[in-house]
This record gives structure tokens, sequence and C-alpha cells, in this order.
């Protein structure tokens, strides 16, 4: 069983005041490494795809050049959307197609190793698989004004996470038949689930958290101080290792 992992690194930073959030400083490194360097360490990862921005593409070369990571397959140019962008990279699998990948974002800097085995093991049984947290808050479905109109049952709420692991041929279907709606998917999960494919949830991590503004960047480098501290305090072990 091969397994790649595509690292979306094209994302914008609109909340980041100006800061890329895949190049900022996480305790020495570019955030988009630490998740690299999580996929790298993995033994049952066989290679990595990078997607990129066009305003970000030659620092992360260069950066990579630098570096050193084994495992990179290839950098790709990222799409207008997310879904577009695993497109890229799923293409770019074409000359040696793996029998699963995993998709995840780079902004998403504290993946665990036990979050990466965890869904490997899913997927011995499942076709897809992603982590995901149960929610605290009640969620509420409003109008066009803002007006509440329902609320969902919080026990059936969710919130995803990546990486999201699929089937190659599975995902890449699914891209290929919605390629003129891809805009209006925000994760794979919603594009399998389009293409009835199942899809098993299982125990997220609430550290695996996504950097979207300069306070989420706070709380990742107080998480990496207090691992660094004490590393039984992380949610896998080994403690994740830094960057080369």
């Amino acid at each position: 069983m091969t397994t790649d992992a595509i690292i979306l690194g094209s994302g914008r930073s609109k909340r980041m005041q100006g800061t890329d959030k895949l190049l900022a400083n996480l305790d020495g490194n570019p955030v988009i490494t630490w998740s690299i360097r999580a996929f790298e360490d993995n033994a049952a990862i066989r290679s990595v795809v990078i997607t990129t921005s066009t305003e970000n593409d030659q620092k992360i070369r260069n950066f990579l050049r630098s570096s050193h990571f084994s495992k990179i397959h290839s950098i790709v140019a990222g799409g207008p959307c997310r879904a577009r962008s695993v497109l890229n990279a799923l293409k770019a699998l074409e000359d040696r197609p793996p029998d699963f990948v995993a998709v995840h974002d780079g902004a998403r800097p504290l993946l665990t190793q036990k979050i990466i085995l965890n869904g490997l093991d899913q997927l011995k049984v499942h076709p897809a698989a992603i982590p995901a947290l149960p929610a605290t808050d009640t969620v509420k479905i409003l109008d066009q004004h803002q007006r509440i109109m329902r609320s969902i049952p919080r026990s059936t709420v969710w919130h995803a996470q990546t990486p999201q692991f699929a089937r190659y041929k599975d995902i890449l279907n699914a891209h290929l038949v919605q390629s003129d709606d891809l805009e209006s998917f925000t994760d794979d999960a919603s594009l399998l689930e389009a293409s009835g494919i199942p899809i098993q949830a299982y125990q997220g991590d609430p550290e695996n958290l996504k950097i979207t503004t300069a306070q989420d960047l706070a709380t990742a480098s107080t998480i990496v101080e207090r691992r660094n501290e004490d590393p039984s305090t992380a949610t896998s072990t080994p403690k994740q290792k830094k960057p080369q």
C-alpha cells in the first residue's frame, strides 16, 4: 500500500496583516516546513507534493533547496481555489500513482504522527477517512439577514481537520467529475461525499489548529514552547522534530 502526501501551500493569508502564514516563523522555521517534516518522518509516506502560490513559490523553493527533505516529489502551482490546487497536485502524481493520498493544509503545522498513523489505519477498512473534533458550541443556521432559522443538534456536528485520506483513484475522479464546480467545495471530504464515497471520521487533535490569524500563530508558538519544555505533554511521541 503506497501513500503520498499533498501539502497545500497556496492559500491566501487575508487575516495575517500582510504576513504569509505559511512562511511565518514558528520556533525558528517557516510554518509550512513543520507539516513537511511530519510526513517526511513517517515511514509509510512515500513522497510529498507541495502546492504554492505565485507570491510564495520562489521563497518556498529556495528554502527547500537548502533543506534536508528527501521525499519531495514535486512543487506545483496552486489554483484559484483549494480544490483546484488539490487537482493540480493529484495530476502531478499521475506518473506513478499511489494507492492512497493524504491531503493536508500547510497552515496546520502541529500535525502529529498519531493523527497520520490513525488515518492510515482507517484506510485498512474504509476508502476514505478524516480527523475531526466534536463541536462544543451550538450551531445555528441563519438567513441572509442573520436571523436564526434553526439549530442543528450539537451531537451530530463535528469540525473537520486535515490530513484527509482517500484512495487516489477516488479523489482524482471526484475532482474530475466536479471540475466545473470545484469552487463550491471547501474540503476533500465534501467532494468525496458528492461522488458517493463513504468517509470515516476519527478523533482529531485540538492542537492540530489551522493558522489563519496572528493569534493562531501565537497559540501555536505557545504549544511548541510547551512541547519543547515537556515532550510528555505532546499528543504524539516522539516529539515533533524541528525542520533542518
